[in-house]
């Protein structure tokens, strides 16, 4: 008799727990591999669309990321700075743009700033609308890689059974690394 699903149980322990390990699981994969995951959060299944948001701030996309545990609000902070760095590579990917909705309130309820949230660009709704956002991804980061090494068909250095990179010798995961995912 196994678990319940995330965030289905009555065990806050048990929750805590999955939630941490889905937070390290996140938190450990390559920016451009978790930029894939975010994206999804612009989905037809992602928070805006239920909220008839224009545009998503981070702190919503990680919440999104955490929605099936009950703990996931508590221990958004975990996931942050993993978050950010995905956004920034759908935002060099040309995939989002920042934009801003509304203002925040400080504390003592004055106007702060405006809020920003990022919006799918006219690139990233196409990859959405036709799954194409791990390839688009990709051909970013290879590109980046290419740019970067000035080499224009850079080896990597790590093992992968990916035809994508070819021979390879021995390392660390790659960083734009797509052979984990369960649906690529």
């Amino acid at each position: 008799m196994g678990h319940p699903p995330p965030g289905q149980g009555d065990d806050p322990v048990i929750d805590e727990e999955a939630a941490r390990a889905e937070i390290g699981r996140l938190a450990n994969l390559p920016a451009a591999e978790l930029a894939i995951e975010v994206m999804d959060a612009f989905g037809a299944d992602g928070p805006g669309r239920a909220n008839d948001l224009p545009g998503l701030t981070q702190e919503e996309i990680t919440g999104w990321l955490l929605r099936d545990y009950a703990c996931g609000q508590r221990l958004r902070p975990l996931l942050r700075s993993a978050v950010r760095r995905a956004c920034r590579v759908l935002a060099q990917a040309g995939m989002v743009k920042r934009g801003s909705r509304g203002y925040a309130v400080s504390s003592s309820g004055e106007v702060d700033r405006p809020v920003e949230v990022l919006t799918p660009t006219a690139k990233g709704a196409s990859a959405l609308s036709r799954d194409g956002v791990a390839p688009m991804v990709l051909r970013f980061a290879m590109s980046t890689l290419r740019a970067a090494t000035g080499d224009p068909d850079p080896r990597v250095p790590w093992p992968d059974d990916s035809p994508l990179w070819g021979d390879s010798d021995v390392g660390d995961d790659p960083p734009w690394d797509m052979s984990r995912r369960g649906d690529s």
